[in-house]
């Protein structure tokens, strides 16, 4: 039995794109998580290198598919980690004036209280009904969830809430918040 090394599973392009893949997939579900995106890249691979140990090349599965498997169970549990209460009540309007720290967009106050006001300008320009949206999306909620919730069709969904909200981001010109599609 041949063991792997570490650094031929990190030279392997199909496992470097997996996990790039993985983690655009996670940021974009939970945009709150953008500003973590090299550090979930980081506990993946960290992942990954415990879990050589128990790979056996003998065994039915390639490398690759056994590295995927890895990745797929791991970044719940990798996720879950980043998260904290006053990240998910990001876009409760209640908690933008809060003193609070919000540990998930860094230590930096200066970046925190910019932000802070760009959320403010948006919020205060959204209906109840649409923050509410926005909460939701930031909770990791899927637009066919939440239409679901709301009893539309996704194409109505699209055009009473989404359009709109990205209008005002836009409008604000704080795109770089439009992380969702």
């Amino acid at each position: 039995m041949q063991k792997i090394t570490f650094e031929e599973v990190y030279s392997n392009e199909y496992i470097r794109q997996s996990i790039a893949v993985i983690v655009d997939r996670q940021t974009r579900a939970f945009p709150i998580l953008a500003t973590y995106a090299n550090d979930l890249e980081q506990e993946l691979w960290i992942h990954v290198s415990k879990a050589l140990r128990r790979f056996s090349s003998d065994g039915s599965a390639s490398l690759e598919s056994y590295v995927r498997m890895v990745l797929d169970r791991r970044i719940h549990n990798v996720v879950k980690k980043y998260f904290s209460v006053s990240s998910i009540n990001t876009f409760n309007a209640d908690s933008i004036d809060s003193t609070e720290a919000l540990a998930i967009y860094g230590k930096d106050e200066i970046a925190l209280r910019n932000l802070r006001m760009d959320l403010k300008a948006v919020l205060t320009r959204l209906t109840p009904k649409q923050r509410l949206v926005c909460k939701w999306i930031m909770h990791g909620e899927t637009f066919a969830d939440i239409a679901e919730r709301l009893k539309l069709s996704e194409s109505s969904f699209y055009y009473l809430y989404i359009y709109p909200i990205r209008e005002v981001f836009k409008s604000e010109k704080l795109e770089k918040y439009l992380n969702f599609h």
